[in-house]
Formats: C-alpha cells, sequence, structure tokens
C-alpha cells in the first residue's frame, strides 16, 4: 500500500504493456501474474501495513485467514496451485514495498543452502538483484539481505520460498527518504525515478536469463559477496520500530 511501491508498479506495468522489443520478448517467454495492491480495505481507511481487520497482511502468509485476509488467502492459494498443476513452474516473486529506515533502493531475499556442492546454485537467489543494481545505481545490492530471521517466516517472501519452492523470492524496497549515494544521492525519488525502477526490474528478467548460466558474470558476483558478506548473512532492518 506505501505510494512508492505503486509507482514502482506502474513502472513495470506500463513497460510489460508496450512495444519495446524487450517487453515483447518478456511476453513471449514469460506469463507474468500482475496484483496492483493486496491491501485496498486498509489504504482506503489511511493505512498502508495494516488492513481493515487491523492485520499487518505480510506477517500473514502462513495461514491466512480466507475472512480476514482474502487477497492474501486467494493469492497464495493461486501460486501454490499453479506450482503443482502447471509445468512451467514459478521463477521469481517480488513484493513491492516503501521502507522508512534505510536509502536506496534494495531487495531481501532467501539464503538458498540447497546448492551444496554448486556454488553458482546456491547463490542463483543472489543474481537478480546483482544484476538489478548494474542497470540502476539508484538499487543497492550491498543494501540487500539474504538471512532469514524467525520474525519474517509469515512473510510472503520466506513463505513462497518453503512451501512453494521459488528460489527466487523478494521483497523490494524503496527509502521513503531517497537515495544515500550514486546520481541520486542527496536527493529524493522521483515518480519517474521509481517508475523507472520498475521498468528495470522487467528488463533484468531478460538479463538473468542470459547470464545465468555465464561464468564471469558468477565469477564477478562472488568477489563482491568476498568483499561485502553481510550480503549474505545480514539480516534485515525492519521498516518501523
Amino acid at each position: 500500500g506505501e505510494s512508492n511501491s505503486s509507482w514502482m508498479f506502474k513502472g513495470a506495468l506500463n513497460f510489460l504493456l508496450s512495444d519495446d522489443k524487450e517487453a515483447v520478448e518478456l511476453r513471449r517467454q514469460f506469463i507474468f501474474l500482475c496484483v496492483p495492491m493486496l491491501n485496498p480495505d486498509g489504504v482506503f481507511l489511511g493505512n498502508y501495513r495494516c488492513s481493515f481487520s487491523g492485520k499487518d497482511l505480510n506477517r500473514q502468509w502462513r495461514a491466512p485467514s480466507k475472512s480476514r485476509c482474502p487477497v492474501v488467502h486467494a493469492l497464495k492459494w493461486l501460486v501454490l496451485r499453479h506450482q503443482e498443476k502447471v509445468k512451467n513452474r514459478v521463477f521469481i516473486g517480488t513484493d513491492l514495498h516503501g521502507h522508512s529506515k534505510k536509502m536506496n533502493v534494495f531487495m531481501y531475499g532467501c539464503r538458498n543452502e540447497r546448492g551444496v556442492g554448486s556454488r553458482k546454485h546456491a547463490t542463483n537467489e543472489l543474481l537478480f538483484p546483482y544484476l538489478l543494481s548494474k542497470r540502476n545505481d539508484m538499487f543497492s545490492f550491498a543494501r540487500c539481505r539474504f538471512a532469514v530471521s524467525k520474525s519474517k517466516n509469515s512473510t510472503y517472501r520466506v513463505v513462497l520460498w518453503r512451501e512453494a519452492g521459488i528460489q527466487c523470492t523478494y521483497t523490494m524496497e524503496a527509502s521513503f527518504g531517497g537515495a544515500y549515494d550514486g546520481k541520486k544521492g542527496g536527493n529524493h525519488f522521483s515518480q519517474r525515478d521509481l517508475m523507472m525502477l520498475g521498468e528495470d526490474w522487467c528488463r533484468t528478467v531478460l538479463d538473468h536469463s542470459r547470464c545465468a548460466k555465464n561464468d564471469s558474470v558468477h565469477s564477478s558476483l562472488h568477489s563482491f559477496l568476498d568483499d561485502n558478506p553481510d550480503v549474505q548473512d545480514g539480516e534485515e532492518e525492519d521498516s518501523f520500530d
């Protein structure tokens, strides 16, 4: 329900529906399930975290009530059903949010431990945000975090990672305070900035499909991780006290 996340969504949707060559290629290769807002009743009341029933909807994903959290209940059912019934499984899921403390734009994800013996596979979930940071310097890969704490066990990204087996699930956070560094350092984000981040998220889906098996890209990623261990091991910071 945060306004900055809505502008990122608008940028992504406008791009996906455009005649841009990469947008056409994305529509050819992928099916996109786009949900513009999970908290319409709460936003109507002036909230962005809590729904009409007083629930923080990003803490209801483990067992969402059909009556109190109907949108979360329906979306979770849809994703799980898709994973069970459809041959081409979900590649990536991203929940768009605004952050009141940290600067820039960044992601929280889930560190996968399933790639033992394969360093490339073990860090596959880090590749997407790394590539996004190369496209847009408002997005900070250094501020991303992938450790999963107990307090996040009922969030969108953790539940779908565990229950649906989606390796690349993210919470994408855009700061309310703007950028700390990069070309926008010291400035707030404009609507156009946020829309461009949504567009670049889409373009990065193609980048990922092209670079997933590129050894030089993975080598560059691992060099960055060696110098910035907090990305993998650090825990996220809540957007509220």
